[in-house]
């Protein structure tokens, strides 16, 4: 064989490999990124030791919960919350955001968060709910709430 023919086959084989390897790193990356975890685990959240929530809306809106029966439904909702860690390529924003009342704890729930140095952002088929659920209980004590936005049933 000629030395030309063995480079050829050598750049090749190294150019394959390089392509096959990098695909593999893009796929874990990418399977790791949409690994979804639970809020309450991440953020320790327990339901039963809430003494308050207090909402504040993208408008600047305020909102003080302190009685159980507003309270409970919104952490049922967010005890099925989950989140990914944050990729960078996310938009930042936020609808609202939670500063829970937790014992003499208070943690923020909201759209992007941060637990032990890794960023997270709020995911999951749960996540339009609790926007919808949040919108309409400040609509009913604000009518005037974030006017223009609607949410599809």
């Amino acid at each position: 064989m000629s030395s030309k023919l063995v480079l050829i086959m050598v750049v090749g084989m190294l150019v394959v490999l390089g392509i096959a390897g990098c695909s593999g790193i893009y796929e874990e990356t990418e399977s790791a990124d949409q690994r979804l975890y639970s809020v309450k685990k991440l953020m320790k959240l327990d339901a039963a030791k809430v003494k308050a929530i207090q909402v504040v809306y993208g408008d600047g809106t305020r909102m003080l919960l302190d009685e159980e029966q507003d309270i409970e439904p919104i952490m049922k909702r967010v005890d099925t919350l989950q989140a990914k860690r944050m990729a960078g390529n996310e938009e930042p924003g936020f609808l609202f955001f939670m500063d829970v009342v937790q014992g003499e704890q208070q943690i923020r729930v909201a759209s992007e968060f941060e637990v032990d140095g890794e960023s997270y952002i709020l995911a999951g088929p749960e996540l339009p709910e609790l926007n919808a659920y949040m919108v309409e209980l400040g609509r009913s004590h604000n009518p005037e709430l974030l006017p223009g936005l609607t949410f599809n049933d």
